[in-house]
């Protein structure tokens, strides 16, 4: 049976605090995701892109959140913005990916989210040579932010992409490649293509952005 998680792209922001907010004003920071955890099944970590988390963090996570609560990390940008997807950036996946271990042995990791530079132009076999490089155990998603990828080929591509690394006409239900809607913003310029084949992603909801996905 297929599982709908629905979470925020972060919970870590002071400005939700107080009165008429998300969180109480007497709550502590470091309870945030505790609470959070009550109220939401998923998250995207946000913070995954500005430094990598330590193994007592990421362990300190698990131990916040219930059993069926679901981690989406976003991607260093040591990946996306200075390696941008090249071969070597392949190292920082591996290393990302062991700091991220004590999630994966509970399951409780959900899609990587490779959030591409805005001025990333579409670039099929980087994106290819760097898909067929990194583990196919754990689930990816792409955000496009650059308007040269707004073809349905690219899609196509994208959401008949298995786990096994290996392309299929039509995705099947647990295919390993999702594709996330950019901002507002990034969506004008990428158009209707992109937002066709998002079958999976998020929207921008207020002062937070709602993350759907699948398992």
């Amino acid at each position: 049976m297929a599982h709908l998680y629905v979470g925020l792209s972060g919970y870590s922001y002071k400005p939700w605090q107080g009165a008429d907010r998300f969180y109480p004003e007497t709550l502590k920071p470091k309870d945030f995701l505790a609470y959070y955890a009550t109220r939401y099944r998923a998250v995207e970590l946000d913070g995954t892109w500005y430094r990598m988390p330590s193994e007592q963090a990421v362990r300190a996570w698990a131990e916040q959140t219930p059993p069926n609560f679901i981690f989406a990390p976003k991607a260093h940008r040591q990946i996306t913005h200075l390696r941008r997807l090249k071969p070597e950036a392949i190292e920082s996946v591996h290393v990302m990916l062991a700091r991220l271990a004590p999630l994966a042995e509970r399951g409780r990791l959900g899609p990587i989210l490779l959030q591409l530079p805005p001025n990333l132009r579409r670039d099929d076999e980087r994106l290819t040579t760097f898909l067929d490089q990194v583990p196919t155990h754990v689930r990816w998603a792409v955000e496009f932010r650059h308007a040269s990828w707004n073809v349905p080929e690219v899609v196509r591509r994208c959401v008949g992409r298995r786990r096994d690394g290996r392309n299929t006409r039509g995705a099947p239900a647990d295919g390993g490649l999702l594709l996330r809607p950019p901002s507002p913003k990034c969506l004008r310029r990428c158009g209707p293509a992109l937002l066709g084949g998002m079958v999976h992603g998020s929207r921008r909801i207020g002062e937070g952005r709602v993350c759907l996905f699948q398992t």
